[in-house]
């Protein structure tokens, strides 16, 4: 878990061609269902491309996938 502002997050790192980016979705989705977390729909789902496609091989590229999760009552 994560914390960025506006609150907790859960944060994966992707390592690999954007190929793989839908697959990493679905991980994300269900390590919080395993965790029994809700992501939080009023904030955004965000991803962070680390590196430039223009400067490292498809398979250097690193993209963070953060999911804004809601508070536990």
């Amino acid at each position: 878990m994560t914390t960025f502002p506006g609150g907790r997050c859960q944060s994966t790192l992707v390592q690999g061609g954007y190929d793989f980016l839908e697959l990493a979705w679905h991980a994300v989705m269900g390590h919080l269902r395993m965790a029994r977390r809700v992501g939080d729909r009023t904030r955004p789902y965000l991803e962070v491309y680390l590196n430039d496609p223009a400067t490292v091989a498809a398979d250097e590229l690193l993209t963070r996938i953060l999911v804004p999760v809601r508070a536990r009552p």
